[in-house]
């Protein structure tokens, strides 16, 4: 079984994997690429 400390280090240091976009309607002279990030749940 794991040890209290290894599951709040996993959850302390976990990363969430985020994609953001433009708006569609956003009026741009190209279509913007997505951006893809891992972000700590402290970001979100």
């Amino acid at each position: 079984m794991t040890d209290d400390k290894d599951v709040l280090r996993d959850v302390w240091f976990g990363r969430i994997p985020t994609c953001f976009t433009l708006y569609q309607d956003e009026i741009t002279e190209r279509e913007a690429e997505p951006y893809y990030a891992l972000s700590n749940w402290f970001a979100i």
